[in-house]
């Protein structure tokens, strides 16, 4: 079956919604997504050189005290980097997200 819309993997928001495949009407800004692994997290790093990690991510470029980009290698220290909280409802609140569960065949959507 086709779904319609744009996928995202949310993480660290709720046991209901992580780590299972979401579709939303309109896309997600890109500074909700990590931009290393495609995740959106509930809190996200915002490095100097202006690229978007998830804390899973963050910690695999800490290296010596610095932080290395793992899309451009750009480095900072940790007091460099922004980090910025999302509560659920920032994104769960706005969107329509539609869901697809492949072991049951059930399609539906719905709004928080």
């Amino acid at each position: 079956m086709a779904t319609a819309g744009h996928q995202y993997t949310l993480v660290g928001f709720s046991e209901e919604v992580d780590r299972r495949p979401l579709f939303f009407v309109e896309p997600l800004p890109v500074t909700r997504i990590c931009s290393a692994c495609g995740l959106v997290p509930s809190g996200i790093a915002f490095l100097p050189c202006e690229h978007f990690v998830c804390k899973s991510c963050y910690h695999q470029c800490v290296r010596s005290g610095r932080v290395a980009c793992p899309l451009d290698g750009d480095t900072c220290s940790d007091e460099e980097v922004s980090w910025i909280n999302h509560p659920a409802r920032s994104i769960l609140g706005k969107q329509v997200g539609f869901f697809y569960n492949t072991a049951r065949n059930i399609f539906f959507a719905c709004r928080w």
